[in-house]
């Protein structure tokens, strides 16, 4: 199969690559800046616990330019999630009729925006479970998971009820139609290829793959809660906490707030119908014990490095979700006023400068 990789940081690189070796023909989209150029000059690598990949140079095909990608059987999406209305037109000129478009993204946002702008019968709802990062320029780590890292993908058939909360508006951009829940992908439709067996086809080239594994769960909106459940909470609070997920996880104010964070999204999710069970709050929260012991949720890196985060689509969903239905979510209101202003400063919209110790 052709694959495209829209984001070829840690997690599409690391898939992508996996693709690669299985002998697919992969075309990588990155930003313009030095991974992309280190991936030019020496190729791609990745290192970590899950073994060793080389991409040499000459068999790398890494681009800043989408439009240069053409038409491609898969495209598995790395970016940040807030970054999906951004790339959104530039995918549509990647499709075919039988283009399936797979979001790895944090959150269920993008998965929504993509699915509005590019059609609920072309974007699935998917989720990956990995810890991988960009180690320096070219070099990714995998961290040791206790499963192979996972994709998780299938048709979204009773989503729509949050397309107007996260509605797409076309720009000179593109030309995609914004849709709404009326659009979404209908149960029992024999006609649509993400209920057909092409989500299958696709899962079994994943499951080829060496290093990697594809399921097609029989729910994939509770796969997809279920994700943002520990991504929702985890990320917005390691990053108050500057700490790794074991280490917060073994102090018991840490902890307190990290249930408190987990059990809002719980009580957001059963608002839309989607029943996650009681003690789900309390097993995530346990689980982050037994983590890596350096694992740390990319919005805590991204914020330590001073980035742009996924901040208004963990917490800041969490808020907007919650005030739609009525379900107060103070735990998050705080935890997101306590990064706004870094996020603000991140993205250009505030400047300050903190005093600079000697000590």
């Amino acid at each position: 199969m052709r694959f495209a990789v829209y984001g070829s940081g840690g997690v599409g690189g690391y898939f992508g690559a996996c693709l690669w070796r299985a002998g697919h023909e992969v075309l990588f989209i990155a930003r313009p800046g030095n991974h992309l150029n280190a991936m030019k000059e020496k190729g791609l690598t990745i290192t970590g616990t899950k073994g060793k990949i080389t991409v040499p140079a000459e068999q790398l095909n890494a681009t800043d330019d989408p439009a240069s990608v053409g038409k491609v059987d898969v495209v598995l999406v790395g970016v940040k999630a807030f970054q999906a209305r951004e790339i959104a037109p530039h995918v549509k000129g990647m499709l075919k009729p039988d283009t399936v478009v797979v979001p790895l993204c944090n959150g269920i946002e993008a998965q929504i925006v993509l699915a509005s702008f590019l059609g609920w019968d072309v974007v699935t709802g998917g989720l990956c479970k990995i810890f991988a990062y960009i180690t320096e320029p070219g070099v990714i780590t995998c961290e040791s998971l206790s499963i192979t890292p996972i994709i998780e993908f299938g048709p979204m058939t009773k989503m729509g009820h949050y397309a107007d909360l996260f509605a797409v508006t076309p720009t000179d951009k593109g030309n995609g139609t914004v849709t709404n829940g009326a659009n979404c992908v209908a149960d029992g439709d024999a006609g649509n290829k993400l209920l057909s067996g092409r989500l299958q086809e696709v899962a079994d080239v994943m499951n080829a793959c060496e290093g990697m594994e594809a399921i097609i769960p029989e729910d994939i909106e509770m796969a997809m809660w279920r994700k943002f459940l520990g991504m929702g909470a985890f990320g917005p609070s390691m990053a108050c906490f500057r700490a790794p997920l074991p280490a917060a996880a073994s102090i018991p104010e840490c902890v307190k707030v990290i249930k408190a964070a987990l059990n809002e999204i719980v009580a957001v999710a059963k608002a839309y119908g989607v029943q996650l069970g009681e003690s789900e709050a309390e097993t995530m929260a346990e689980r982050a014990k037994t983590f890596p012991k350096n694992s740390t949720p990319s919005t805590l890196r991204d914020v330590v490095d001073g980035r742009p985060s996924e901040l208004e689509e963990l917490s800041g969903a969490v808020i907007r979700l919650g005030g739609k239905v009525g379900v107060p979510t103070p735990t998050h209101q705080i935890l997101r006023a306590i990064l706004l202003p870094q996020e603000l400063k991140a993205r250009g919209k505030i400047e300050y400068t903190l005093p600079q110790t000697t000590r």
